[in-house]
């Protein structure tokens, strides 16, 4: 049992390239829409549902500085 629980403590998640991220999508109370990602400190704002698409991955692309461990596939949910 020490020894797994040693594995596990030595695991260390941030060197496995990520996969995918969600996002959920909420309205704003001022207006407009709230994309948070599942998991991630990552989050953006946009005015309508067109602009969500082109912010969602910009901020994906800010919070992980272009890494190559950034998600390959992004999906959102309202």
């Amino acid at each position: 049992m020490l020894s797994l629980l040693l594995l596990y403590n030595n695991f260390n998640l941030r060197n496995i390239p990520m996969i995918e991220i969600v996002f959920l999508v909420e309205d704003d109370p001022d207006g407009g829409y709230i994309a948070s990602a599942l998991g991630q400190p990552i989050f953006t704002q946009a005015d309508d549902m067109e602009t969500l698409p082109v912010m969602i991955p910009d901020a994906v692309h800010c919070h992980f500085h272009g890494e190559e461990k950034s998600p390959k596939i992004i999906r959102y949910s309202t």
